[in-house]
């Protein structure tokens, strides 16, 4: 399977130049020019003669450098977070904004990333304390540092903490009475106990290093637990915050630092406390490394890309600052090796371009192997798999006869997104959540040694047409998936003509057929009331239902059953066969749409295929939707047909249009909506059916 980077982060794998700071924000697309307008603006802030110093013999940068240029790097590293890392092409992002000034040698060695340390608590004063070491005017500093941070104005990685500092500075600079005057005239004991004491509290919230190293770890741990148990809901894997926290302490060679339970609660620092002394003993980092680097890349296959790129930026914050507790960090424990990451991120997500060509011809050979050569067609419930293991699919045939052939790989991706996603369904949604945990849980049981459970998971699906139920079952399909509860996670959609022969004989082989091709999934068996027909005893359904309630209970481990229709219908459907109400123990209500979300529907419809909604629309909309909703009305499998019958409707009148306009042609009016009675309804593929 296939992974693919969510939407934003995409520029990631791509050639257009861009910034990325591992974490939250989606990398910034460099504009052409930029770096040569900050470089301009840079120097020229460094020209100002007021500016009463420079950098006579540095170790990194040339002689009768300005001291502006150390305050540069500073901004262009620390904006980005209190242990940033940077990757893609500008890796080096704090160099190369002050790389004119460097000596020979001084700039980092080109890398695919680059994770900086050692931001001094204090560092947005640090130009105002060379002002009163040097004895220049101070207000000058504070306005060069002001303007240090318009340089980077509008680089998404960087806004929000240099936002919050613009703040302060100006605060100060427009203050009239103490404040003002404490940093014109105070010692610089004094400014630093200001800055790390009495800030508003929203500035510490984006700017913790401000306070000092206990409350950058006090920031980070809260946020760094919870992104840990979410991604172990994700990766199905055992990994611990506190256990991170331990090896960070292992791996620097310290022990659990006293002032960790200032930071994050006696009770938590005294989990890490017995971590700490369970792992002590023939500890690894290479060892915590490598599961950690699993861990991380379980949960970017199960679709949790974001988060681990926030817990990467929030765990090197932690290995950092938590070892070297109460200072400044020099390093980062070896616990979390950025370079994995990186390397990880590129191998999961490029595309492969290159094919074996023996795949053709693989795909094109056709096995001689029938149902009469398996358990499945002695009479048993076999299933039959390829030589790795892997459950395969039969190609429907003559009287259920078939070819094996490999199903289609399924993305799995974020299936509980797509499900939040999805308009209406309040009700419908917090059950699957629960069939969600449901299933997590019996994972962790069986984890703990605990027996399997006896409980079907196969479902009933209750309600009119068009109510999401096949859209629903697909993402459920997923979802155990994801969890480990299904093998493949893909659907199958059938109906009375899929399942039921003809002849004596044929039925059972179809509905054979039909379970090994849905394997490692969902069945979804749409009206399925219509396999016992009312007063119909002779039918072949019946046998049809005998077949597959066998097969539901010998393939339940990888097989998921969900059978819709009308509830009326489905209740009749039930009681056709006495082991069918055992089979489906839980049922789910799928109600007819509110108006409001049939009109969202047609409007969500209407925008995925490029059209505008012209003022007067939704009233027509709105009013071809009955107040007492009929019997088997189609809800939204009915506003997928009035859009239909709509763009009929407009492209009769756009084509009489002498030179319609690219507006004309994307826009639906009023009068393209049919009128009431003329809509039929027609079966169609889409989402809300």
């Amino acid at each position: 399977m296939r992974l693919h980077l969510p939407e934003p982060f995409e520029p990631l794998l791509g050639t257009a130049d861009h910034l990325d700071v591992v974490g939250g924000v989606p990398p910034w697309i460099v504009p052409d020019g930029w770096f040569d307008t900050a470089l301009a603006a840079i120097d020229a802030i460094a020209a100002d003669e007021r500016i009463g110093s420079t950098l006579a013999d540095s170790a990194t940068y040339l002689p009768h450098t300005s001291r502006v240029l150390p305050t540069v790097w500073d901004a262009a590293a620390w904006l980005a977070g209190p242990v940033p890392m940077f990757a893609g092409p500008h890796s080096r992002f704090p160099g190369e904004m002050t790389a004119r000034r460097l000596r020979p040698g001084k700039m980092l060695d080109p890398q695919t990333l680059w994770r900086y340390t050692g931001a001094a608590t204090a560092w947005p004063t640090v130009l105002l304390s060379w002002a009163v070491s040097d004895g220049w005017d101070r207000r000058v500093a504070l306005e060069t540092q002001r303007a240090v941070l318009e340089v980077f104005a509008g680089v998404p990685q960087l806004d929000e903490r240099r936002a919050a500092l613009v703040g302060v500075l100006d605060g100060i600079l427009d203050d009239g009475g103490d404040l003002l005057e404490l940093h014109l005239t105070g010692s610089m004991d004094q400014v630093r106990q200001h800055w790390r004491n009495a800030l508003p509290d929203a500035v510490y919230s984006v700017l913790p290093e401000l306070g000092g190293p206990v409350d950058v770890v006090a920031w980070a741990y809260p946020s760094f637990a919870a992104l840990t148990d979410l991604l172990v809901q994700a990766a199905s894997r055992e990994y611990s915050a506190a256990g991170f926290l331990a090896d960070s302490c292992l791996a620097a060679g310290v022990t659990v630092p006293p002032l960790l339970a200032a930071a994050i609660g006696a009770e938590s620092a005294d989990a890490v406390q017995r971590e700490w002394d369970a792992r002590r003993a023939g500890f690894q980092a290479a060892q915590s490394n490598s599961a950690t680097r699993a861990f991380l890349v379980r949960a970017m296959q199960a679709g949790e890309f974001t988060l681990v790129r926030h817990f990467m930026a929030l765990g090197s914050v932690i290995a950092g600052y938590l070892p070297a507790l109460p200072d400044i960090p020099a390093t980062v424990a070896p616990v979390l090796n950025a370079l994995h990451y990186a390397e990880d991120v590129e191998e999961l997500y490029t595309v492969r371009r290159g094919v074996n060509p023996l795949l053709a011809q693989l795909r094109t050979h056709v096995v001689a192997t029938t149902f009469a050569g398996t358990d499945a067609g002695a009479g048993g419930t076999g299933t039959i798999t390829s030589q790795d293991g892997r459950p395969l699919a039969l190609r429907d045939g003559e009287e259920g006869d078939g070819v094996v052939v490999a199903p289609e790989e399924v993305e799995i991706g974020e299936p509980l997104q797509d499900l939040e996603a999805l308009i209406g369904l309040g009700p419908i949604k917090e059950q699957v959540v629960r069939l969600q945990a449901e299933a997590r849980a019996e994972i962790l049981r069986q984890r703990a040694g605990m027996p399997p459970s006896e409980r079907s998971r196969h479902l009933l699906f209750l309600g009119n047409p068009g109510t999401a139920k096949t859209t629903v079952a697909r993402i459920l399909a997923r979802i155990y998936a994801q969890q480990g509860l299904l093998s493949r996670g893909h659907l199958v959609e059938v109906g009375r003509a899929d399942l039921i022969g003809e002849y004596i004989g044929q039925t059972a082989p179809k509905v054979r057929a039909v379970v090994e091709r849905a394997l490692g999934g969902v069945l979804f068996i749409d009206e399925a009331y219509s396999l016992v027909p009312r007063d119909s005893q002779r039918d072949f359904g019946h046998e049809a239902v005998a077949t597959l309630v066998k097969l539901m209970e010998d393939l339940r481990q990888d097989l998921v059953v969900v059978a819709a229709g009308y509830p009326q219908e489905m209740a009749r459907f039930v009681d056709a066969n006495p082991g069918l109400a055992s089979r489906f123990p839980t049922s789910l209500a799928f109600d007819d749409y509110a108006d409001d979300d049939l009109w969202a529907i047609f409007r969500l419809v209407a925008t995925q295929a490029g059209y505008t909604l012209a003022w007067g629309i939704e009233q027509a909309v709105r009013g071809l939707v009955p107040r007492v909703r009929p019997k088997n009305f189609g809800n939204g499998r009915f506003m997928r047909n009035v859009f239909e019958e709509a763009t009929a409707r407009q492209a009769v009148r756009i084509v009489a249009m002498a030179d319609p306009s690219t507006q004309d042609v994307r826009t639906l009016l009023p009068q393209d909506v049919p009128a009431i009675g003329v809509v039929k309804e027609v079966d169609a593929p889409g989402m809300y059916l």
